[in-house]
C-alpha cells in the first residue's frame, strides 16, 4: 500500500485535526507576522443546523471535524457524503481554503469511497452499502469502498494525537481519552493560538516518539495538529463532557460550539505550508519519512536528497514553498501505482487526483521531478515490501 497518510504531510488539516475559529481564540498565520486574524461570520448552529446526536446506521468516524460537521447538518447526517458537500462545509465552517479543501475531499472519494460512479461520494467511517457504486466494480472499485475507518495510510495514518495506531489496537479511529487527556493538559489556558503552536508541536514530537518505542509497525510521515487553545472548544469538537475526572467520551457525539466564527480570510495551501515550516523548526523529526522495521525503536529514515534526485534536501525543504509542494508532488506521482491496486480502470480515479493537484502546483510555482527512488527503486515498493513493514500495514 502506498503510504499516502503519511507523505501527503497534513492530510491535511481536516481529516486528523480541527482548526480554531473564535472571536477570542486567534487562529496562527506566520504571513501575517503572527498578527491576529479578524473573525468576522458567526457560523449557524441552529435551525436545520441544530446538533443531533447520530442515531443507528450513521457513519462517525477518525475524523472529530467530518463528525461534528454530519451532526450540525453541514454535511449529510448519515456520514456518506460527496465532495462538492465536503468542500463547501469545510470551507464555510472551517475557513479552509478552497484549494486545501478540494485536495482532501478528492483524497477521500477516490482512496476511501467511490469516485467512478454516477454520485461519487464516501462515508465518513466504515463500509456502507449507501455509498453509490452502481457500476459494480466493472469501471470502479474492485471491492466495496472501505470509507475513512478503513484507510490507514492512505488517509488516517499512525501517531495520531488522540487515536491509537492500527496496529496496536486494530482501531484507528475511537478516540482514546488518556491521549485526549494529555494533549488536554498541555493546551495553554486563556492564550491566542501563537501560544499554543509550542506546546501543539512538541506534543506531534512527543506522540511520535510513543509510537516509535511502542508499535514495531510504525509508519510515519509528517502531519498536522492545528487546534483551539480552548478547554471549552476542544472538549467540544472531541465529543468530551465533564471535567476532571468526571470526563466522558461519546463516540460519534463531536460538536461546534455556540461561539464558533469563520475566518475572515481562509487558510490556504500557503498557509499550511508557514505552519509546517514553523512547526518542523522546532522538531525537525517531525519531517522525518519511515518508520520502525518489525521492532520497537527501530525506525528507518529515508534520505531526502536521495528521493527526489537532488531537487530538495533538508535545508531546501523549508524554503518558500518547497514543503507543501514536495506533498503535492508524492500524491502526484504515487497516485497511479496507488490507484491501480484499488480500481479495475485507472483513468477515472487517477484524473481527479491529478487534476485536483496540479493547479495548486501551478500556482504555487512548485518544483517537479520524473520520479521518487530510493537506491534506484521505487519509493513506494521499497516502503511497503523491503525496508518499513508498516508502510503496507491496512485494511483496504
Amino acid at each position: 500500500m502506498a503510504p499516502f497518510a503519511a507523505l501527503s504531510l497534513a492530510t491535511l488539516s481536516l481529516l486528523s485535526s480541527v482548526s480554531s475559529a473564535s472571536p477570542s481564540h486567534q487562529h496562527r498565520s506566520d504571513s501575517e507576522s503572527h498578527q491576529k486574524r479578524a473573525y468576522a461570520t458567526p457560523v449557524d448552529v441552529a435551525g436545520v443546523h441544530t446538533w443531533q446526536a447520530p442515531t443507528t446506521g450513521d457513519q462517525r468516524g477518525p475524523c472529530p471535524a467530518l463528525n461534528a460537521l454530519a451532526n450540525h447538518g453541514y454535511l449529510s447526517r448519515d456520514g456518506v457524503v460527496t465532495p462538492a458537500h465536503v468542500i463547501t462545509a469545510i470551507n464555510s465552517v472551517f475557513g479552509m481554503g478552497l484549494d486545501l479543501a478540494t485536495i482532501l475531499a478528492t483524497m477521500g472519494v477516490v482512496f476511501a469511497g467511490a469516485p467512478v460512479s454516477l454520485a461519487p461520494e464516501f462515508s465518513i467511517a466504515g463500509q456502507d452499502k449507501a455509498v453509490d457504486n452502481l457500476l459494480n466494480g466493472v469501471l470502479g472499485l474492485t471491492g466495496m469502498p472501505q470509507g475513512l475507518n478503513l484507510s490507514h495510510n492512505t488517509i488516517e495514518a499512525d501517531s495520531s494525537p488522540t487515536r491509537d495506531d492500527l496496529y496496536e489496537t486494530g482501531d484507528a479511529w475511537t478516540m482514546n481519552m488518556d491521549k485526549f487527556q494529555e494533549l488536554l493538559a498541555i493546551v495553554p489556558k486563556g492564550g491566542s493560538l501563537e501560544d499554543t503552536s509550542g506546546p501543539m508541536s512538541a506534543f506531534a514530537a512527543q506522540r511520535l516518539q510513543e509510537s516509535v518505542a511502542s508499535n514495531p509497525y510504525f509508519f510515519y510521515g509528517p502531519t498536522l495538529l492545528i487546534v483551539g487553545p480552548d478547554e471549552v472548544l476542544l472538549k467540544s469538537f472531541f465529543g468530551v463532557t465533564g471535567s476532571g475526572s468526571s470526563m466522558s467520551y461519546s463516540y460519534g457525539h463531536e460538536r461546534i460550539p455556540d461561539n464558533w466564527y469563520k475566518t475572515a480570510s481562509d487558510y490556504t495551501l500557503v498557509d499550511l505550508n508557514l505552519d509546517l515550516v514553523s512547526w518542523i523548526t522546532s522538531h525537525p523529526e517531525l519531517a522525518d519519512i519511515g518508520g520502525n522495521t518489525g521492532t520497537v525503536n527501530s525506525f528507518t529514515g529515508v534520505d531526502l536528497d536521495n528521493l527526489t534526485s537532488g531537487v530538495l534536501n533538508a535545508a531546501t525543504l523549508l524554503e518558500d514553498n518547497n514543503l507543501i509542494c514536495f506533498a503535492l508532488n508524492v500524491v502526484k506521482l504515487a497516485a497511479p501505482s496507488y490507484t491501480n491496486k484499488l480500481f479495475a480502470t485507472l483513468s477515472g480515479p487517477l484524473n481527479l487526483i491529478l487534476n485536483a493537484v496540479n493547479v495548486p502546483m501551478l500556482s504555487l510555482d512548485c518544483p517537479t521531478w520524473a520520479a521518487l527512488q530510493s537506491g534506484g527503486q521505487n519509493i513506494f515498493d521499497v516502503l511497503s515490501e523491503y525496508q518499513i513493514p508498516g508502510a503496507s500495514e491496512g485494511l483496504i
